[in-house]
């Protein structure tokens, strides 16, 4: 799988709540022009709000499908060296080679220098949850397991859901590497 386009994915990542401002003020607009100075009658409000939020839920929608195929199914991770600080990113993983995407804070903007971990393997020992004293880096729901890299180990953390996949990319690259 090929790697998004930086510039589109920053694009719509500005661009997307633009729009959505833009259509809020456009709502508000509306309702204050049909209203003039006098008050709306109730319907006329519930239908209006209740337009909206349809218009909303749907471009809801439409975004998330756009923004999966700008962006991709990305595995979004915290990464860290043992004994050092989290670091949020984006992780391209297979057997062969691994890439680290440091994010600008915890906003899903890369940024800043790939970091090149070279062959990865995830360590068989179980997850485990992240301790209480990182609840301000860390969602209390993903687990953290040990990468063995080309460069010692490294802790991953990410939603039970990343690591399924992130452990079927692994094992796909081993499976179809040179020998399979």
């Amino acid at each position: 799988m090929s790697a998004p386009s930086r510039p589109r994915e920053l694009a719509f990542r500005f661009v997307g709540p633009i729009i959505g401002v833009v259509i809020g003020v456009g709502v508000v607009g509306a309702v204050t022009a049909l209203s003039g100075s006098r008050l709306l009658p109730p319907g006329l409000l519930i239908g209006v709000l209740a337009g909206a939020a349809v218009v909303a839920l749907g471009a809801t929608a439409v975004g998330l499908l756009i923004g999966r195929r700008i962006v991709g199914d990305r595995l979004e991770v915290a990464l860290r060296v043992p004994d050092a600080r989290w670091r949020h990113g984006r992780l391209e993983a297979d057997a062969d080679r691994s890439t680290f995407h440091p994010y600008v804070w915890q906003v899903r903007i890369p940024t800043g220098e790939r970091e090149e971990l070279g062959p990865t393997a995830i360590r068989p020992d179980a997850p485990r949850r992240p301790a209480l004293r990182t609840i301000w880096s860390l969602n209390p729901q993903t687990r953290i397991v040990t990468l063995e890299t080309a460069r010692g180990p490294v802790e991953v953390a990410a939603l039970p859901s990343r690591l399924e996949l992130l452990r079927q990319r692994l094992a796909a690259g081993r499976a179809s590497g040179p020998g399979a």
